[in-house]
């Protein structure tokens, strides 16, 4: 109860700051906030950005300790210091930044995770009998969920993050797509789509679930977000297809976690395709979610059972 006040004032920031129009789209103003820096999805967006003949000079500190294969490219990270750079410029005014920033898209992880996230604050305030704020959580649930279908892609057939200015869709699938389950979101007709890409892409790689689509031309076995296997998302996507009813797919994705991390040690993130460790080691996220699933039973027996 104490923090209960703090919780709503964080969704309502997203809510109102990312969302002005009202139209339960929330905006991410720069990929380094999705958590999925260099993933393929923000191509589109960055395209438009233009790197000021001011921008500061900066040291890189990723690539001292990663070979730079593993990392977004020097051309894509001269971008995510523009956007910086501007958000500075504008005292990092949050109407500005939505109105007139370099870089704004709609992406399905912020997007589903923050729909996620209310739906368990709903819950929360429920469990706290805190009455009064029944009515505005219930109505953030509903924009998020009707927002959440501008995120449809009818050509590829799944959810996929939007540029929020043009209109233009990314054209792949990725891990936060599959974030749909752990929201809950789609029809059922939607929900089978996503199932059958989920699926289509577990066949594809030796171990899942990779952070691009194998099947498309912009899939890079090791290069951060753009292919590697990330174990924080794919404890979100196991949870969401165990929670749906997908039983079989999430305890595939399950046993594969466990056995990236029992392999190749505890790395940041991993070669979908062979199964090396890549990235930073010893990374304590991956330790929290290893840990995590292994309280579950994951093993080959109760997925034949399933």
């Amino acid at each position: 109860k104490e923090i209960f006040s703090r919780l709503m004032a964080s969704h309502r920031w997203f809510m109102e700051s990312r969302d002005p129009v009202n139209d339960g789209v929330i905006a991410t103003i720069h990929p380094w906030e999705t958590g999925r820096d260099n993933c393929p999805d923000w191509d589109l967006g960055l395209s438009n950005v233009e790197v000021p003949e001011e921008l500061e000079t900066y040291i890189r500190r990723d690539t001292t300790h990663v070979e730079t294969e593993q990392r977004p490219t020097q051309q894509e990270y001269d971008k995510y210091m523009a956007i910086v750079h501007f958000g500075k410029k504008v005292g990092w005014d949050n109407d500005t930044i939505y109105r007139e920033g370099p870089f704004l898209m709609a992406d399905p992880g912020i997007q589903f995770i923050l729909l996620r996230a209310t739906k368990d604050l709903l819950q929360l305030a429920k469990h706290l009998k805190l009455e009064a704020a029944f009515d505005e959580i219930q109505q953030w649930i509903d924009k998020l969920t009707q927002g959440s279908q501008w995120l449809w892609n009818d050509i590829v057939g799944g959810f996929c993050a939007r540029d929020i200015r043009t209109g233009k869709f990314s054209d792949g699938i990725t891990n936060a797509s599959m974030l749909c389950f752990f929201a809950n979101v789609g029809n059922a007709e939607q929900q089978e789509k996503m199932r059958a890409h989920c699926e289509r892409i577990l066949d594809k790689c030796n171990y899942g679930f990779p952070s691009w689509d194998p099947e498309h031309k912009s899939f890079d076995i090791i290069r951060y977000w753009r292919g590697p296997v990330w174990l924080v998302m794919n404890y979100m996507i196991g949870k969401g297809l165990l929670e749906c009813g997908f039983d079989k797919l999430a305890y595939r994705i399950m046993n594969d976690t466990k056995m990236l991390v029992d392999n190749a040690g505890m790395a940041e993130y991993f070669d979908p395709m062979e199964g090396r460790p890549l990235g930073g080691q010893n990374f304590s996220w991956t330790a929290a979610i290893y840990l995590e699933m292994c309280s579950a039973d994951v093993s080959e027996d109760t997925i034949n059972r399933v």
